[in-house]
C-alpha cells in the first residue's frame, strides 16, 4: 500500500482529536487529511478517492450513520475500509455501525497500539483485495484470448475458484450442460463423467492441489447424439488461485485424430 498516494481521511469536528490520530499515522508514514464536519469530507472525496476513512460519529453538521451509510452505498467495503472512532462503547451504537457498513470501531481515548494495528490490517485487506482483483483482470483477459481459440478446437473450459464455485465457463460448455456456470466443480463434472470418474478426478487433486492432470474420459450418449466422440482428453491444471478445466471435443468424423493432438496448456 502506497501511503503517498491515497490519504487516510480523519474526519471529527475536536481538532485535539483529529490532530492526535493524524500525528499518530503520519508518524508511520502515513498520508493524513483532516475534515472537521461531514460536509468537509463528501466535498474531499468528490475530488479525491482516500485509502481509509476514520469517523466520528458525532458531527455538527451531519449524521454519522448516515454520513456512513452514504460512504458505504459509494464505496464497497473491502474497497475503502472505514473505521467508527467514538467515544461511545454502547452496544446499539457498535450494532449500528457495523451494520450500516463500518469495517471496525474503535472507542475514544484510544491505544496507540490497538489503533495503529486496527489501520494496518485494514489496509492490508485492502491491499490483498486488489492483487486479487488484478489477478482476476489478468485470468479474464487471458480467457478472453483463449475462447477465440476455442472456437476453433472445439474445447469446452470451467474455470474453479478455491471454493470449488465456477467461475467461468465458455458458451461450449454452456450448450452442453444447461446452468453449468452456476454448479459447483463436482456437480458440473457429474453432468459430463461417470461417477467414479468424477471421485476419482477428485481424490486425485485433493491429494495433491497443485496436480495438473490430463486423461482420457468417456462421455455420456447424449454427447454422441450432439455430434461429438464418445469420449475426450480432460486436462486440469492451477492457475494462481483457480484450477482450470479442459475437455477437448471431437466431432465423430475427426475422431480418428485424436492420436496426434498434443495436450500442452495454453
Amino acid at each position: 500500500m502506497n501511503s503517498s498516494q491515497q490519504p487516510i481521511v480523519v474526519v471529527d469536528d475536536c481538532r485535539v482529536s483529529r490532530e492526535l490520530l493524524s500525528s499518530t499515522l503520519r508518524a508511520c508514514g502515513y498520508q493524513t487529511v483532516e475534515c472537521g464536519s461531514g460536509t468537509q469530507l463528501i466535498d474531499f472525496m468528490e475530488r479525491e478517492v482516500p485509502v481509509l476513512v476514520l469517523l466520528d460519529i458525532a458531527l455538527p453538521d451531519s449524521n454519522g450513520f448516515d454520513l456512513l451509510a452514504r460512504v458505504r452505498h459509494r464505496f464497497p467495503l473491502d474497497t475503502l475500509p472505514v473505521l467508527v472512532v467514538t467515544a461511545s462503547a454502547e452496544e446499539r451504537d457498535v450494532v449500528r455501525a457495523l451494520t450500516t457498513g463500518a469495517n471496525d470501531l474503535i472507542v475514544k481515548p484510544i491505544d496507540r497500539n490497538s489503533f495503529l494495528a486496527r489501520v494496518y490490517y485494514q489496509l492490508n485487506l485492502v491491499q490483498i483485495h486488489r492483487q486479487n482483483e488484478e489477478q482476476r483482470l489478468k485470468l479474464m483477459r487471458l480467457l478472453g484470448v483463449k475462447e477465440a481459440i476455442e472456437g476453433l478446437c472445439g474445447e469446452a473450459v470451467a474455470v474453479q475458484d478455491g471454493q470449488g464455485r465456477i467461475a467461468y465457463c465458455n458458451d461450449l460448455l454452456k450448450r452442453l450442460v444447461p446452468g453449468a456456470e452456476s454448479m459447483g466443480m463436482r456437480d458440473l463434472l457429474a453432468q459430463l463423467v461417470p461417477e467414479t470418474t468424477v471421485n476419482k478426478l477428485i481424490a486425485d487433486i485433493t491429494a495433491d492441489t497443485s496436480r495438473s492432470l490430463t486423461q482420457w474420459i468417456k462421455l455420456p450418449t447424449t454427447m454422441r447424439e450432439g455430434g461429438f466422440a464418445e469420449s475426450c482428453r480432460l486436462r486440469t491444471a492451477i492457475h494462481g488461485e483457480y484450477r482450470i478445466w479442459v475437455a477437448r471435443l471431437e466431432a465423430i468424423e475427426e475422431a480418428s485424430g485424436f492420436c496426434g493432438w498434443s495436450p500442452g496448456m495454453v
